[in-house]
C-alpha cells in the first residue's frame, strides 16, 4: 500500500494518507466505485437507506488488491504448506503495479507515487516491443490503432486469467480459522486469489445494513397492545428496499444469497455498466 503513497512525512496511518489523497469528486454522490471481477470495475448506486461511505469502500479495494497479489507486489511469499516445497519469492512485477496504480486512480486517488507508476504503460511497451520484433517490415509500431488494440487484446487475456469466483470465504471447519492470521498459507492464498472481491467481502454487512435501516424507519413502542408506529424521521414506505427473506439465509452459499431475488443488496443496488445497468447483481 505504501508503495502507492510514499513514505509518510509524519505521523500518519497508511489509511489517514490514502484519505488525505482521495478526490471525494471522483464519483457522485450516492454512488461508488466496484471491481467486480479483476480490473473490471463498475459505479453502483447505493439507495439512500445505506449509509456508507465511499472512501471505506475504495479504500478497501485497494487492501483486497494487495491481499491478492502481494507476492507480485513485495519480496515476500505465502507461507509453506506441510509436505510441499517453500514458496519462491517473485521478482517484482511492474505490470502487476501497474495494474495496482490503475485501480487506485479509478477508485479516485491520486498521489506522485500513483501518477509514475502510471506514466509507462508495461503492456503498451509488451506489444510494441513484440510487434517491431515480429513485423518490422511493415512498420506496424507506427500505427497507434494497432498497438492500442493489442494492448487491449493482451489486458484483457491477463483480466480473464484471474476471473473472480463467488463463494464463501469461510473454512469448512474450524481448524481452518486458526490458518486465516497474519500471512496467508499458500494452499488458501491460492483458493482466496479469485474470491476476494468487494462483493463476496461484504455482501452479508450489506444485508444486515440494509436491515437495520428498515428496523430503524418504525418505532417499536412497548405497550399493552405492542403498538407500532411509524417514524417520524423516516416512513416505512420511503424505505423502497424489500424486507429480507425470512428464510435463514446462513444455510445457503454465498452464491445463492447474491443471486436470489430476496437478496437486499440486490435490491438495493444497481450496477451501472458501460453498455447496460444490471438490477440485482449484487
Amino acid at each position: 500500500m505504501r508503495g502507492l503513497i510514499g513514505e509518510s512525512a509524519g505521523n500518519l496511518s497508511v489509511y489517514q494518507q490514502f484519505l488525505s489523497i482521495f478526490n471525494d469528486k471522483s464519483t457522485s454522490s450516492g454512488s461508488v466505485i466496484m471491481e467486480i471481477t479483476e480490473g473490471k470495475v463498475h459505479t453502483l448506486s447505493i439507495h439512500p437507506s445505506i449509509e456508507i461511505k465511499q472512501m471505506d469502500l475504495h479504500y478497501l479495494q485497494l487492501l483486497l488488491f494487495a491481499m491478492r497479489h502481494f507476492p507480485d507486489l513485495i519480496p515476500s511469499t505465502p507461507r509453506k504448506e506441510k509436505k510441499q516445497a517453500v514458496p519462491t519469492v517473485r521478482e517484482k512485477n511492474v505490470m502487476r503495479w501497474y495494474s495496482f496504480a490503475r485501480l487506485a486512480k479509478k477508485l479516485g486517488f491520486s498521489s506522485p507515487n500513483i501518477e509514475t507508476l502510471l506514466r509507462d504503460d508495461p503492456y503498451e511497451k509488451a506489444v510494441t516491443h513484440f510487434l517491431a520484433q515480429m513485423f518490422p517490415e511493415y512498420g506496424i509500431v507506427g500505427n497507434p490503432s494497432s498497438v492500442y488494440a493489442t494492448t487491449m487484446l493482451l489486458r484483457e487475456i491477463s483480466q480473464n486469467t484471474m476471473n473472480h469466483v463467488s463463494a464463501s470465504l469461510e473454512g469448512q471447519s474450524s481448524s481452518d480459522l486458526s490458518r486465516r492470521c497474519g500471512r496467508p498459507y499458500e494452499n488458501d492464498h491460492n483458493r482466496d486469489i479469485t474470491r476476494l472481491f468487494i462483493h463476496n467481502v461484504l455482501q452479508e454487512l450489506m444485508e444486515l445494513l440494509a436491515k437495520r435501516k428498515l428496523d430503524e424507519s418504525i418505532d417499536l413502542r412497548d405497550g399493552d397492545d405492542d403498538e407500532i408506529r411509524p417514524s417520524k424521521s423516516r416512513r416505512r414506505e420511503d424505505v423502497q428496499c424489500s424486507e429480507p427473506s425470512a428464510v435463514d439465509s446462513s444455510r445457503f452459499s454465498t452464491r445463492d444469497r447474491m443471486t436470489s431475488g430476496n437478496s437486499v443488496m440486490g435490491q438495493c443496488i444497481e450496477l451501472r455498466g458501460d453498455d447496460a445497468m444490471v438490477d440485482d447483481v449484487l
